[in-house]
């Protein structure tokens, strides 16, 4: 059957069973009123019909004239007026849905016997039990926006991709770490034997000869000797200024040592050397323990020179 709301004339179809035999309380979807719906189309506050209009009185006879006039038809009593059904109005744009079976009313303000059309007791809900001609929500409905926003699609899974090899990555790294490790083997051997090669005669003196066959010295220029007693002096001699160094080389060790030639240099305020001259040395060996003086001269010393230095120079120089 079609309803229709009262307050704004709104129609709306549902099942005949669905208002029962007192009829239900239904709200209008797009006004909001609310009123009980009566299985005959009544509704307790809807206006009561028109009552027909009274029949108009029949008109009274007129005076008697003479017989001679022909007497006029009696007048016939006007037609009762029937009340005519108020047109349906035209069906709403707004769409309107019923509550599905088994909502529940707000809980706000109790109302009395308010219910969405509830099926009767053991017959399933059918899909097409309430139509109409849009939707009628109710108050408990929950509003579509929600499911908009929380209704996310699901990832779609990569079925194509291939998975990753298991240990792929693991292997490939090990091999990059074996690698590394064999190159710093084939470098670091090498250069440790080279730059710690006075080191390793000192641990093992049967690898001195290897090192002399690669002409390698095996110990460091003047190892086990020391200067002592250094000192310094400016002098003219045959009108040439010349700055002399004096002191001592020792053999601290307990075997004989091989004395190299002698350096001295001349060095700026900046540290930078600025002269130097290589000589002799007193003696080419020294016993174990023993001492033996030197001289160093240097002719015409430069006058921006602010400290010496007395070092051993190797042969090639």
């Amino acid at each position: 059957m079609i309803i229709t709301c009262p307050n704004c004339a709104a129609r709306f179809n549902v099942a005949d069973q669905a208002l029962g035999a007192a009829g239900k309380t239904v709200r209008c979807a797009k006004c909001g009123h609310k009123w009980h719906q009566m299985p005959d189309g009544q509704t307790l506050d809807s206006p009561p019909p028109a009552a027909a209009p009274a029949p108009r009185p029949a008109p009274r006879p007129a005076a008697a004239k003479p017989a001679a006039a022909a007497r006029p038809a009696a007048a016939k009593p006007a037609p009762r007026p029937v009340a005519r059904p108020r047109p349906a109005p035209p069906m709403g744009d707004i769409p309107m849905e019923m509550a599905p079976s088994g909502a529940a009313p707000a809980a706000s303000v109790p109302q009395p016997a308010e219910e969405d059309f509830p099926m009767p007791p053991g017959e399933a809900p059918s899909p097409n039990a309430f139509r109409s001609t849009g939707n009628m929500v109710t108050d408990s409905a929950p509003p579509t926006d929600k499911f908009l926003e929380t209704a996310e699609p699901e990832p779609i899974p990569s079925g194509f991709a291939s998975p990753p090899e298991p240990g792929g990555k693991k292997r490939s790294n090990a091999l990059l770490y074996t690698l590394l490790v064999i190159l710093a083997l084939i470098v670091g051997i090498p250069a440790g034997l080279y730059f710690l090669r006075y080191k390793v005669v000192e641990l093992l003196p049967m690898t001195a000869e290897y090192y002399q066959m690669l002409d390698l010295d095996t110990e460091n220029l003047g190892a086990g000797l020391k200067f002592r007693n250094i000192v310094s002096e400016r002098v003219i001699e045959n009108n040439v200024e010349l700055l002399v160094v004096r002191g001592q080389i020792a053999n601290i060790t307990d075997k004989p040592k091989e004395v190299p030639l002698l350096r001295l240099a001349l060095y700026d305020s900046n540290n930078q050397m600025i002269q130097d001259k290589v000589g002799p040395p007193p003696e080419k060996q020294l016993a174990s323990n023993e001492t033996t003086g030197f001289r160093v001269q240097m002719e015409n010393p430069s006058a921006s020179a602010r400290r010496f230095e007395i070092t051993f120079a190797p042969k090639a120089q």
